[in-house]
């Protein structure tokens, strides 16, 4: 059953590493909140939005 939702899911959603904003589809960070029901059958991935970009790593901006 698990697999058959996986197989059947054609989107990756990005969300923040450290502060859990979800990335839109104009590259946007937005919160959880506002994004969740849009998003619900979609898969979750890891990145880091701007703000923790450069709040935890500095040396990158």
């Amino acid at each position: 059953m698990i697999k058959d939702k996986i197989r059947s899911t054609n989107s990756v959603l990005p969300v923040c590493a450290f502060c859990k904003k979800i990335r839109d589809k104009n590259g946007r960070w937005r919160s959880v909140d506002r994004t969740k029901a849009k998003y619900a059958k979609m898969i979750i991935s890891h990145g880091i939005c701007e703000d923790c970009l450069e709040k935890h790593y500095p040396e990158y901006k």
